[in-house]
């Protein structure tokens, strides 16, 4: 990963870190990013064994756009601008569309400038965690993650 890469996730994080704050608790975030790594992570590693092509992936773009899945397919009529193109706005459900289109062509046609199968991963996660994730996953083990948490910070 190069030092662009990191900006631009990090800056592409900042920036939807507002929208989300309205969807999910501290908590619930948490939850979404570590387990978006992880499930990018694992689209990525089980797209590289098919091919045959074990090249290392660290899964934070997949997490972040764990996030970015979520935040999109959640208000789609967000407006977003383009890092270089500020001027130019498109709604958050079409450009999530043109991002996993781009990431699935990338995933068919084998390009390798980013991981493309570790991108898809995190969006379609971020989307599943909004739609079921968080009755699935998150509000029945909610209480004891909760309570794991304020014992290891030491809040009451």
């Amino acid at each position: 990963m190069n030092f662009w890469h990191l900006f631009l996730n990090m800056y592409v994080f900042w920036s939807f870190l507002y929208p989300l704050e309205k969807i999910v608790s501290p908590e619930a975030f948490l939850a979404l990013y570590v387990t978006g790594g992880v499930t990018s992570g694992l689209a990525s590693h089980l797209v590289k064994v098919f091919r045959s092509s074990l090249s290392p992936s660290l899964g934070a773009s997949g997490a972040l756009l764990a996030v970015v899945g979520m935040v999109c397919f959640s208000m789609p009529d967000l407006k977003l601008h383009i890092v270089f193109l500020p001027w130019l706005t498109i709604p958050a459900g079409k450009g999530l569309l043109g991002l996993m289109g781009i990431d699935l062509a990338g995933v068919l046609l084998r390009w390798r400038f980013f991981d493309h199968a570790g991108h898809l991963g995190g969006v379609l996660f971020g989307c599943w965690y909004l739609l079921y994730g968080q009755n699935v996953l998150w509000e029945s083990y909610r209480r004891r993650v909760v309570q794991a948490w304020k014992t290891v910070t030491g809040q009451k």
